[in-house]
This record gives C-alpha cells, structure tokens and sequence, in this order.
C-alpha cells in the first residue's frame, strides 16, 4: 500500500506515488468490481483496453492516471466492494491513494485556482445566497456559462443548483419556533401544567406510562387529559378512583 505518514518523505515523492498507482490500478484491472461505482474506474478500464495500452498498466499515460485521480470525489464505496483492502496482503485502499496523489501534486504544482474556488463552498454558497435570484438568472445565461467554462472549468452544460436567500438552518429554526408554540397550545388545551413547554415532555409522558392490567377506558372517553377526572371516578365504572388510575395507552 505504500506509506501514508505524512512526515514520510516516501509519501510525497512523486515518483512512489506514480509506482503505488500503477500498482493498484493494475489489482483493479484484474477485478474490476468497482467497475459501476464511479468514474474513476469506467475512465482507468477504458484507458487501459486501447490497443496502445493493452491492459499494461506500465503504458498508461501519465495525464490518464492523473485524471482517474481527478474524478475521484472520496464517496469510499470502492473500499466497502473491494475484496482486497487490508488487512489483505496487496493492501488496496483506492480512496487514500487517491488523497495521497492530489496531497502530492499540490505540493510539487500547488492548487489551482479551480480547486481553490471550487473548494471552498461556504463561500460560494453566501454570495450565490445573497446574490439571489440574481445569480440563479445569471447562471441560465449562454455567456455567463462561457465565462464559467473559461475560468473556472465549469462545464457549460453542467447543471448547477439553484440559490435562495434563505438558508437551511435559518428555515429549521423558524420551523422549530413554530413546532414550539403549537405544542404549548396543545398543551393548554390539553390541561397539562403551564411549566411543561416541549411537546417532547408530552410524548416522553406518554411513553413512560403504562396502563394497569385492569384498567378500562372511562365513560366520559376523554380524550384530551392523561388522567380521567369525569364525576364518574366514585363509581365503579370509571378507574380513576381511590384504588385505580387510568393512563394514557402506550401509543
């Protein structure tokens, strides 16, 4: 598998890496288990079954190995399907391989401006954020996609999401505030004391209630109230008496 300490100067020499590639992309050609995965793997079989190449993982270009790299975006699925992870004695892990080789060519050519721009997601999220619908109108524009595919390295006929102003967590709050407050309406209506705020207290008591073996349901089926407090709880009817009370069922 080769080194993966980082103080190593094994791990950043690019001449181990390219050998540690090859290595493993000759393992995958012989199994091609991965092969609906991801890109990744559909572009190195490909690459390797020209007639230049003819499986012979020695004549693989290097701009080819480097772009099965490139497609490589860390879902890990390949090491959950691969037969020969370690403790295995070739010792395959595809996905930190893969880390290694971009960790080692940033260093040797450093980042670029695509990766850097692309990287960083919480700031192209708050300027398409705040820039909405403007930018979503913008990305729908023939010269804008030009410009993006220029700079960038956005394909021009990529699909982009679209932006809003409001963001996920800021909608999960105002939906909490409002989960609250109809839970403590229910709460009123249903009687129960007015410290009890949450209606996650509601379903806790609920839940931790268990009803007596011989308990019936009152007569005056309420519904509304943990406790039957109907004037029926003297007769023998009703289990709310002296020597009986009746809880809510366990939902």
């Amino acid at each position: 598998m080769g080194t993966l300490d980082l103080k190593s100067p094994e791990f950043w020499d690019r001449g181990a890496v390219d050998k540690e590639l090859r290595r493993v992309y000759d393992i995958c050609s012989g199994c091609r288990r991965c092969l609906p995965l991801c890109p990744s793997f559909k572009v190195l079989f490909d690459r390797l079954d020209v007639d230049a190449v003819d499986g012979d993982v020695e004549k693989l270009p290097t701009r080819d190995a480097k772009e099965v790299v490139d497609l490589c975006y860390q879902c890990k699925l390949c090491f959950n399907h691969c037969p020969y992870t370690p403790p295995h004695r070739w010792e395959v892990d595809f996905p930190r391989l893969m880390l290694r080789a971009r960790a080692a060519d940033a260093r040797a050519n450093g980042v670029t401006f695509q990766d850097r721009m692309l990287g960083n997601t919480e700031l192209i999220g708050t300027l398409g954020r705040l820039a909405a619908p403007l930018s979503n109108w913008m990305n729908e524009l023939a010269v804008h996609r030009a410009f993006l595919h220029a700079v960038a390295g956005i394909h021009r006929n990529r699909a982009l999401p679209k932006f809003y102003r409001q963001t996920f967590s800021a909608w999960f709050r105002r939906r909490a505030r409002a989960r609250i407050a109809r839970a403590r309406r229910a709460c009123r209506q249903a009687g129960c004391p007015p410290q009890i705020k949450s209606r996650s207290f509601i379903r806790a008591r609920w839940s931790t209630t268990t009803p007596r073996p011989d308990a019936r349901p009152c007569a005056c089926s309420s519904e509304t109230a943990w406790t039957c407090r109907c004037p029926l709880s003297a007769a023998a009817a009703c289990p709310t008496s002296t020597a009986a009370r009746w809880t809510r069922p366990r939902r």
